[in-house]
């Protein structure tokens, strides 16, 4: 397997920028080529410039109703027949564009398998829970995928406002003079956050359930399959037991709590194709204006780009 630096002396020794387009664009299909005829499926990766590009709006770099249309793009002129392995570099985004995405591609493909080389957060992790398989290496990690909700001054965790709400009210019952100290915190909650919270929260532990439930689990022929996919989803949306959004969940952890892994290391080829698809993705991050890409082995796809000047465009 080249080196992460071998590559980037490969790419920045050429010349002109259509050979730098050309080569990263053969050499990404190569390793997805390679990938796709080793598990003798569809290949699609879902990737994001999020370490690369942290300046770049999270809207760019995130999970977003957007996607959809890359996805439309990678998936057309694929064999349904065979199943989809799905590559994931992403730190999460909205609840909502994940479910679509996930309901999209359970209903073009039968089944779905996950590869995460190194990163698959919050979103990204609900779309791993939502396949039949997780593929994950030494240093891949997945994560919590409570609910967060956007304010103007920040995001905040749908659970903790309601454990707020739940030690306010349990403050004021000991002691009433407490409510004058939790009167301006709960005005400005208020009624409608506190069911926006608890939704969030709800939908969160549907989606976790009914994926594992219905993919995973099932196809482990486990004959508890509904119990058991609640109590996994319970866990990867406590955030009482992971206490931060962002805290990694490893390959050791997701096999503790039943998961079908698969490890990365136990064929070192598919790991060295693996580890290199994730490399050249990195130098486009890196070398180019890319903030997310989406393409599948026949190289068809959708890149989203942006900077300063051009705020974004879709090829």
């Amino acid at each position: 397997m080249p080196s992460w630096s071998t590559l980037v002396d490969e790419f920045k020794n050429l010349r002109t920028n259509e050979e730098k387009s050309f080569w990263i664009d053969q050499r990404l299909k190569a390793e997805l080529e390679k990938i796709a005829n080793r598990r003798n499926t569809n290949l699609i990766v879902y990737a994001s410039g999020f370490l690369q590009k942290p300046h770049a709006p999270n809207f760019l770099t995130s999970i977003s109703r957007e996607d959809i249309n890359g996805f439309m793009t990678a998936v057309n002129g694929l064999d349904f027949s065979k199943g989809l392995s799905l590559i994931l570099h992403t730190p999460g985004g909205e609840m909502a564009s994940t479910e679509t995405i996930v309901d999209y591609l359970r209903n073009k493909f039968s089944h779905v398998e996950t590869i995460v080389p190194v990163y698959a957060l919050s979103g990204g992790t609900m779309i791993a829970l939502n396949s039949e398989k997780i593929i994950m290496g030494r240093q891949s990690q997945l994560g919590p995928i409570d609910a967060q909700l956007s304010f103007a001054n920040g995001v905040l965790p749908a659970s903790s406002i309601l454990r707020q709400f739940q030690k306010a009210r349990e403050e004021i019952e000991r002691d009433r003079n407490a409510a004058v100290v939790w009167a301006p915190i709960l005005q400005s909650m208020g009624p409608a956050l506190l069911e926006q919270a608890q939704d969030a929260v709800e939908l969160g532990q549907e989606m976790a359930q009914v994926g594992l439930a219905s993919f995973m689990f099932e196809e482990m022929g486990d004959d508890d399959a509904e119990r058991k996919a609640e109590e996994v989803a319970e866990y990867f949306n406590a955030t009482s037991v992971h206490l931060d959004h962002g805290r990694r969940i490893g390959v050791e952890e997701c096999i503790e709590q039943g998961l079908k892994v698969e490890r990365l290391e136990e064929n070192q080829d598919f790991q060295d194709e693996v580890l290199t698809t994730y490399h050249l993705l990195t130098i486009i991050f890196e070398q180019t204006s890319a903030v997310k890409v989406m393409k599948n082995h026949n190289g068809n796809g959708w890149v989203k780009n942006f900077t300063a000047v051009a705020n974004s465009s879709n090829q």
